[in-house]
């Protein structure tokens, strides 16, 4: 492998990594803590730049290390039982979340709420994880996710709705008939984190199981009327809302 140490700033990095990765190299960047152009702090980044092989039918993935957490840089194209295959070869494919919980190649899991809120802390803005081809919005892909707008299914409808508009993924965190579902959209700039029926369709980003961060299921309600996440904390043997009610 490649170990590089540059004190010129994170851009000047980012040729480096982008020049290896084309050419296969396994490399290693460490940045220091130096404020860049924008005046915010540059974060310790190791692209390891390595592949996964999904053991049940021999398909390849790239990870990519973000922070302290190790996720697939590609969609999940396993054909689980359920899945809905539409130009799967680009996208990957489309999972409900009944379907999605147990699709992750061994060693692989969805991502929890938690996994979810420190990615968004980690990245900062939704075009660092974009792809930099596929959206009108043109990403910048700061972190190597390559996330494509993938879409997703409408129970409604029965289609495929939004494609090259918007990406969905799921969360293992789930509650009654709803789970958590992060979305990335071209007219906005945050990273959404919500929630939605489990019978909808999304795409699926698997999360290395030593880097994710394992949270109770009970941590959680989610408000059907308004599909709103609420927190919960537990004192003694009560477990209260821990924020106000916003309805």
């Amino acid at each position: 492998g490649v170990c590089i140490f540059d004190s010129f700033g994170k851009y000047n990095i980012h040729r480096f990594m982008n020049l290896f990765g084309k050419l296969g190299i396994k490399h290693s960047v460490i940045i220091d803590d130096d404020s860049d152009k924008t005046g915010n702090k540059l974060r310790m980044q190791q692209d390891v730049n390595q592949m996964i092989v999904d053991s049940r039918d021999g398909q390849k993935y790239r990870t990519i290390q973000v922070g302290s957490q190790n996720w697939m840089a590609q969609n999940l194209n396993y054909a689980a039982n359920g899945s809905i295959c539409d130009s799967c070869e680009l996208y990957g494919r489309l999972y409900t979340y009944e379907t999605a919980k147990n699709s992750c190649p061994t060693g692989y899991t969805l991502p929890t709420l938690a996994d979810l809120k420190i990615l968004k802390s980690t990245v900062g803005y939704v075009n660092a994880l974009f792809s930099k081809k596929g959206w009108e919005n043109q990403g910048v892909d700061e972190n190597g996710m390559a996330i494509i707008p993938g879409g997703f299914f409408s129970i409604q409808d029965g289609i495929i709705k939004r494609r090259g508009e918007m990406a969905g993924f799921w969360s293992i965190t789930d509650y009654d008939e709803f789970a958590v579902r992060v979305k990335l959209d071209n007219y906005s700039s945050d990273i959404s984190i919500g929630s939605l029926k489990k019978q909808y369709g999304f795409s699926v980003r698997c999360i290395s199981e030593e880097t994710s961060i394992n949270s109770k299921e009970n941590d959680i309600v989610i408000d059907g009327r308004n599909e709103k996440i609420l927190e919960t904390i537990t004192i003694g043997n009560q477990k209260w809302l821990a924020s106000n009610m916003d309805v």
